[in-house]
């Protein structure tokens, strides 16, 4: 499984990903405005434990800042980031799990769950994660080139393979994985492939 893509490279992914700033509303009961500083805080004390090093504490208190609702894409990604660099992968799912179910468009999110599932040897359920990913976004290269190296594992799934190093390929002529991509279609059968630029 060394051609997957590790937990720890999606996580760039993750890092480019637009955040909200979650600025207070005008107007909030007071009370809720302290609960959402509190949240804040939270947060902030969190990221701080985290660059740190104090990994179980940090995520003690990402999560609570979740729970207390500051803005849940930031705490996730996050929350998420620290659960993988200390190899509590199966807490990363766990807190995952409810926020793709109220936001099953979050791409980004939806590849590290997949490459999470590849680290723990749950092929099957990455494969179905990755598949939705094409789904919400076709011009997903790296799902593509995933997915080939996935089905290059069964010998009765060729054309498969074919389909998506080609996919990768079409997308990213020039990409990091486009020398092996290529490799593979030829040692497969002859195509006509796109130059690289």
């Amino acid at each position: 499984m060394a051609k997957y893509y590790t937990v720890c490279a999606l996580l760039f992914s993750l890092a480019g990903c637009a955040h909200r700033d979650g600025a207070q509303l005008a107007g909030q009961p007071n009370h809720q405005a302290e609960a959402s500083a509190h949240a804040a805080q939270l947060f902030k004390e969190g990221s701080a434990l985290s660059a740190a090093g104090d990994l179980t504490r940090a995520e003690q208190y990402l999560a609570t800042a979740l729970r207390e609702g500051h803005d849940a894409e930031r705490c996730m990604r996050a929350l998420l980031a620290v659960c993988v660099r200390a190899s509590r992968l199966r807490s990363a799912l766990s807190y995952a799990a409810p926020y793709l179910m109220a936001h099953p468009n979050d791409v980004p999110l939806r590849q590290l769950v997949a490459s999470i599932h590849l680290a723990l040897g749950e092929v099957r359920t990455a494969e179905r994660e990755l598949k939705r990913v094409l789904l919400l976004a076709p011009d997903a290269a790296e799902a593509q080139f995933v997915l080939a190296t996935i089905a290059q594992q069964y010998p009765d799934r060729e054309s498969e393979t074919a389909g998506y190093f080609a996919g990768y390929v079409a997308l990213r002529p020039g990409g990091v994985h486009a020398e092996e991509a290529r490799g593979a279609l030829v040692a497969i059968e002859p195509v006509h492939l796109p130059a690289s630029r």
